[in-house]
């Protein structure tokens, strides 16, 4: 039986973390594959830990501290203690150390990192100098010392090459669809309001949500309410913007549920908007798609070109402004989409299709 680590910093909320979560179950399924899922942060919710079984949970090792150090020590016993053939990392600072380790130790396992976004745009959202120095670093050297390395879009391929001396060990994998989501669960008829899903984080932008929704608001004659479905740390922000512009009525802020209850939300939206400052293949669109919901966003976010095919099953846009949201926006709700036609474009993410790829690099 082949031996397997997965590596993630927590098991919360969020589309990497989901992607993690679903593999370490089908690779466990499967019974050929001794897997085992290494945790860094004990300390944070870890949402997806309790949607495992019992059974699943027992190969999961949390580090007590996400401190890089301690991490270091453990990975270091850990990889000593059990012939893993390949570690499969979750980010690439993770990446990096495992790599190190690799090279010091004279370990034998394959390394795979999974690159979750867009670095060029990460390092440019970067807080300061010296941040953004250790930041090309390790990547750097997590991408060109990784084996193998999956990127979630061709679009993201082309960005890693970029960095990388062998470009040829970059595969492309998209994301998968959840089995939470289920075929015989439909609602025909759509409701007035428009969808954000996701962390209330400065990466995924809410704000400009808020002020993308505030103007559209000025001339909405169909009373078409926002629905946001998310936690984070801007919450408390965008609860005074909504309080200032009297959006009150209008917009719904609900907190971050299970995906077992998002496809009733998701379904009965007349759109799902993202509008992150960058991204790597955004689940929440391949989930929006599966419901029959279109999706609206720029082409600057990460993967949407490869994701919105126009007039099929959404709109996409080249600026990356309010106004080109609002223009897509009042395209998007005065065009007649076949949402059976949406669905269909969701068929390439299924587990089935997705699972075989990762197996032949693992």
């Amino acid at each position: 039986m082949k031996k397997v680590l997965f590596i993630i910093p927590s098991l919360d909320i969020g589309g990497t973390e989901n992607i993690c979560k679903i593999l370490f179950q089908e690779f466990l399924f499967k019974k050929k594959y001794d897997v085992d899922l290494f945790v860094l942060n004990k300390k944070r919710n870890n949402n997806f830990y309790y949607e495992l079984s019992r059974e699943y949970r027992k190969k999961i090792i949390f580090s007590d501290n996400y401190n890089w150090l301690e991490i270091f020590i453990k990975l270091i016993s850990l990889t000593s203690v059990k012939n893993y053939a390949s570690i499969l990392t979750f980010n690439n600072e993770t990446g990096f150390v495992v790599n190190i380790i690799k090279i010091l130790f004279l370990r034998k396992f394959k390394t795979v990192l999974r690159v979750n976004n867009s670095i060029k745009k990460k390092l440019k959202y970067s807080n300061n100098f010296y941040n953004t120095c250790f930041k090309k670093f390790y990547n750097y050297f997590s991408l060109n010392l990784s084996d193998t390395i999956i990127a979630q879009s061709k679009e993201m391929k082309n960005e890693i090459s970029e960095y990388l001396i062998n470009k040829e060990k970059i595969e492309v994998i998209n994301n998968l669809l959840s089995k939470n989501f289920k075929e015989n669960i439909c609602f025909k008829e759509k409701e007035k309001y428009l969808l954000f899903v996701g962390s209330l984080t400065r990466k995924k932008n809410p704000l400009m949500l808020l002020d993308i929704y505030n103007q559209f608001n000025k001339n909405n004659t169909q009373n078409i309410k926002l629905k946001i479905i998310g936690d984070g740390s801007e919450l408390e922000i965008m609860q005074n913007f909504i309080f200032l512009n009297n959006l009150e009525e209008n917009v719904e802020i609900i907190k971050a549920i299970p995906q077992v209850r998002l496809q009733k939300y998701y379904s009965k939206a007349l759109c799902l908007i993202i509008c992150s400052k960058y991204e790597g293949f955004p689940n929440v669109a391949i989930e929006s798609l599966f419901c029959g919901t279109p999706l609206l966003a720029s082409k600057c976010i990460g993967g949407i070109k490869e994701l919105i095919q126009d007039d099929i099953n959404g709109i996409s846009f080249e600026e990356y402004t309010i106004d080109s949201y609002l223009k897509g926006l009042n395209k998007l709700l005065n065009y007649d989409f076949n949402y059976i036609k949406i669905k269909e474009t969701s068929k390439r993410f299924r587990v089935d299709k997705i699972i075989p790829k990762y197996e032949n690099i693992l």
